[in-house]
């Protein structure tokens, strides 16, 4: 039985719709352009807002990062705290290290940076034990150290089975996604793992290096080919004017000193789904 299950939702009368089923401990990061919708995403798929079209079922309770709000006269020690875990001390200090908020945990949070106040906000979140997690944002507030931390205990939440659906504009955060969604102009415009997002990038590009292939760099200069890989071929494609190049390098012409391979990178992706 699915935790959540997504049918059909849109944030717009017409045009692509999102559907998903999602078991436990699996992690769903949102991307998107700023304004284009990735928080009322996040907050529809979790039954706080209604969406334009479709429904979501929730198979759990839902602990949202940053609500309720908190005061500005509480202490960070106390967001870490759980009423009903035994070790609820202990749970809370090595969630404040993991932060860097061991050094605040007697301050007010009102007193806090902004970057601490995203960091209190998850504090809270990781500390809590509802089966689905929604935080929208927090990991790019955060320093490099306790985005660090962020993650690690993101992946303790997935091993635990709680599923998380996080807003980021992060790509190293999608490093440990189990699903990604694109979305902007609240229109969903893609939804699939990072292999798949991956896949709808520039094909991979080869660049060989030559040390007697005059004519061939004479010819086609850079030396380069194309290539998009299948599940049963490599499909070589030249640029304009590189078609000669191609069939050199298929036939083996020259004397090739180097081959770099270089694979589209997941921001070249998400340029690719929204440009």
């Amino acid at each position: 039985m699915s935790l959540v299950d997504v049918n059909g939702l849109s944030l717009v009368d017409s045009g692509p719709t999102l559907s998903l089923a999602l078991g436990a401990g699996q992690i769903v990061v949102i991307f998107g352009p700023t304004r284009g919708g990735k928080s009322r995403l996040l907050r529809c798929v979790v039954g706080i807002d209604r969406p334009s079209r479709g429904a979501v079922t929730l198979g759990g309770d839902v602990d949202y990062a940053g609500l309720p709000s908190i005061g500005s006269r509480a202490k960070v020690h106390r967001l870490g705290h759980h009423s009903r875990h035994a070790n609820s001390l202990t749970r809370s200090t090595e969630l404040m290290l993991a932060l860097r908020l061991f050094d605040r945990r007697n301050d007010f949070f009102g007193s806090l940076t902004l970057v601490e106040q995203a960091a209190a906000e998850l504090l809270r979140l990781f500390a809590s034990d509802g089966g689905i997690c929604a935080i929208d944002g927090h990991f790019d507030g955060l320093d490099p150290w306790a985005l660090s931390g962020a993650m690690e205990l993101l992946g303790l939440a997935k091993d635990a089975g709680r599923t998380t659906f996080l807003v980021t504009n992060s790509v190293e955060v999608a490093g440990i996604a189990d699903l990604i969604v694109v979305i902007s102009d609240e229109i969903v415009r893609f939804a699939g793992t990072r292999q798949e997002l991956l896949e709808r990038a520039a094909p991979v590009r080869i660049a060989v290096e030559t040390t007697h292939g005059e004519g061939v760099r004479a010819l086609c200069a850079p030396f380069e080919v194309e290539i998009a890989e299948y599940p049963d071929r490599l499909e070589m494609r030249a640029r304009a004017g590189q078609q000669l190049a191609a069939k050199l390098l298929a036939d083996g012409y020259g004397d090739v000193t180097s081959i770099v391979l270089q694979q589209p990178t997941l921001a070249e992706a998400l340029r690719t789904v929204v440009r």
